[in-house]
Formats: C-alpha cells, sequence, structure tokens
C-alpha cells in the first residue's frame, strides 16, 4: 500500500509518501535499493518508518 502526502489547500504531492510491504525483507531491500538514488532531477530519501512513541 501507498500513501501519498499532498497540501491540504492545494492537492498537489508535498514529497513525502509511505510503502507499506507485507514482508519486513522487501521492505528492508527497497530502503537498501531507493536511498539516494535520483528521481526527476532529486535525490531520494528513504527509510524505514518509525512510530511516534504514545504519550
Amino acid at each position: 500500500a501507498i500513501n501519498i502526502y499532498t497540501d491540504k489547500d492545494s492537492g498537489k504531492p508535498k514529497g513525502d509518501a509511505t510503502l507499506s510491504y507485507e514482508e519486513p525483507i522487501c521492505a528492508k531491500a527497497a530502503v537498501e535499493h531507493f536511498d539516494g538514488k535520483e528521481f526527476q532531477g532529486r535525490r531520494l530519501k528513504v527509510s524505514m518508518a518509525r512510530r511516534k512513541p504514545m504519550m
């Protein structure tokens, strides 16, 4: 699954997204493959998401 974050006013993408994988090893492989690569003239920053601690 993919969630692309958009600006509430314009509806345009903010440049951030979250992808979900069923298998953790697939997520790790995607991070290793895409982190630092260039896409449409911009360098990708790809990392594993971390849950925010509950307050």
